[in-house]
């Protein structure tokens, strides 16, 4: 390809995606803040395939931006408790709480809607096996009053569902990501 047709291609995917970006749906969601850090998640009893009365806390940290400034910040996950009929494959009836203690910002409660794991073939052809925990909620208090919030913990162990089979997922640990979302307009 020479250079004229390759900068004429380049110009046209640049326009596309530019108008694309400015021509938003409407009631579009603003995303407030983005987070990466690392936290853990005990579960008491542990977790077995088929649901049962399940609590669960968590610990973590964070480093966030926030859309608003694009100024970054740091915060703990504090006192995240909750509690549902909780399994490896199944979650229902799922109700928590956080204190998101943000650095220089009022910190934010947030109340626990729902607990999904997703579930990850391997390449091994093994069953499904959960790799991500994720919880869902609205602060309802504190900076971000409103917002949604998702907490995504990622790369649960592969072999965690052998966990599941016998005495149960007892904590998982690694990466998270979280998001807070205004509510749509």
């Amino acid at each position: 390809m020479n250079i004229i047709k390759f900068r004429k291609l380049f110009s046209v995917v640049l326009l596309l995606g530019a108008g694309l970006l400015y021509q938003l749906p409407a009631g579009a969601q603003q995303v407030d803040a983005t987070c990466l850090g690392n936290a853990s998640v005990q579960f008491n009893p542990p977790l077995k395939l088929l649901p049962q009365a399940t609590s669960f806390t968590s610990t973590g940290n964070l480093n966030c931006m926030f859309s608003e400034d694009f100024s970054t910040h740091t915060a703990t996950l504090k006192n995240v408790t909750g509690n549902g009929s909780l399994s490896c494959l199944v979650n229902t009836d799922v109700v928590g709480t956080t204190l998101v203690d943000w650095d220089n910002q009022p910190d934010s409660l947030v109340h626990w809607e729902s607990v999904q794991v997703e579930l990850y073939d391997t390449e091994l052809n093994l069953p499904s096996v959960p790799r991500v925990f994720a919880l869902q909620g609205e602060v309802v208090s504190g900076k971000f009053q409103n917002s949604s919030v998702l907490i995504t913990y990622n790369d649960i162990p592969t072999l965690a569902y052998l966990d599941c089979l016998l005495d149960g997922l007892q904590s998982i640990g690694g990466p998270v990501h979280v998001t807070f979302v205004e509510p749509a307009m």
